[in-house]
């Protein structure tokens, strides 16, 4: 019998072979078992937990996200209303210091040719979840839609 030194895959199998002959004692057998089946639950626990940190992180920023265009849309929309781009970098800046987010954007609505657009931060295209809002002004008693806020977050941290 030759065994070739360096085979993928043949020093595993072999040992695995001895283990498991019949002539071996249980116990070496028993100790074998216990060993890769808690490794098995252990990897496969680990990989749950992960994934679970991973959609209570995500689940953390779309929740940010919504507060955003929840908090900061009748500011913008006043902002963006009377042609005031202190008040809105003033807003876009103070929405760049909450955690994770790493752009905001203001765009006035289209019907001009010139829209307004206003920024923060840098916008990435790496591993960011995206988020508009409509920026909506009371105008004679009904709602028109007079730009759009845009804040991306970061989910590196993640």
């Amino acid at each position: 019998m030759t065994v070739e030194v360096g085979a993928p895959g043949r020093g595993i199998g072999r040992l695995v072979q001895r283990l498991f002959q019949p002539r071996r004692g249980i116990g070496l057998r028993l100790l074998a078992i216990v060993v890769l089946f808690s490794s098995g639950v252990t990897l496969i626990m680990t990989t749950i937990e992960f994934y679970l940190d991973y959609r209570r992180g995500v689940s953390a920023i779309d929740a940010r996200l919504e507060e955003i265009g929840a908090g900061y849309s009748g500011a913008l929309a006043e902002g963006l209303w009377n042609v005031d781009t202190r008040q809105i970098q003033a807003e876009l800046d103070g929405i760049m210091r909450l955690p994770t987010i790493t752009f905001a954007r203001v765009i006035e609505s289209a019907g001009t040719t010139n829209p307004l657009i206003v920024l923060a931060g840098r916008q990435s295209n790496a591993d960011v979840k995206t988020r508009d809002f409509p920026i909506t002004y009371q105008v004679g008693g009904a709602q028109r839609q007079i730009g759009t806020l845009t804040v991306e977050a970061s989910l590196k941290d993640v």
